[in-house]
């Protein structure tokens, strides 16, 4: 797997981050049911899910935010279609 790394790794807490417009963020969930939240710019909620213990990437719009409890950590990484 290659990763391309963005920025540095930051915390994912129950107030939402838009990782400064990034598009995919790296996630690494260490809990083994991590509710992960996708909101709008205006903080109106998109949708939830619940992630395993693991590494995932999640795919958003760039002024989408996303919250966790527990916290979690997140790196913005690049991709190509």
């Amino acid at each position: 797997m290659i990763i391309d790394i963005k920025g540095a790794e930051a915390s994912i807490t129950s107030s939402a981050s838009s990782f400064s417009g990034a598009r995919l963020i790296k996630i690494n969930a260490t809990a083994a049911a991590t509710v992960i939240t996708l909101t709008t710019a205006g903080d109106a909620a998109i949708g939830n899910t619940t992630l395993l213990a693991g590494t995932h990437f999640i795919a958003k719009s760039p002024t989408d935010k996303i919250a966790s409890a527990p916290t979690v950590n997140g790196t913005v990484v690049g991709f190509t279609h």
